[in-house]
């Protein structure tokens, strides 16, 4: 129901007459945010289109599937990634990793 209501208040901005006529749409957000971001613009994107664009800063890298990110790519939409930040390099295997290595050394204590 929160979805609908949202929906109703960006469809009264943007209709013709409305305050945001003619604007277009930018999801962004920062590290979790970015990553909520990306996800708010894909949905998004169904009902306007065109009119959603996303910047992401330093979004992780778990949060969409190779698909997903190469859909992202082909939109054109972007993703800014600090040099030695670990957070979007993150994938669900190198966590899985982390935590199979966390547990094994936990066991030789």
């Amino acid at each position: 129901h929160a979805q609908q209501a949202g929906h109703g208040i960006l469809d009264a901005a943007l209709a013709p007459g409305g305050r945001a006529h003619g604007f277009e749409i930018v999801c962004t957000g920062h590290s979790l945010g970015a990553g909520i971001a990306v996800l708010l613009a894909l949905d998004l994107r169904g009902t306007w289109g065109d009119a959603v664009r996303y910047i992401g800063f330093e979004p992780p890298g778990c949060c969409v599937s190779p698909q997903l990110a190469h859909e992202i790519a082909r939109l054109g939409w972007y993703s800014v990634v600090c040099a030695q930040d670990w957070a979007p390099r993150t994938s669900i295997r190198s966590l899985q990793i982390l935590r199979e290595r966390v547990l094994g050394e936990l066991a030789d204590c």
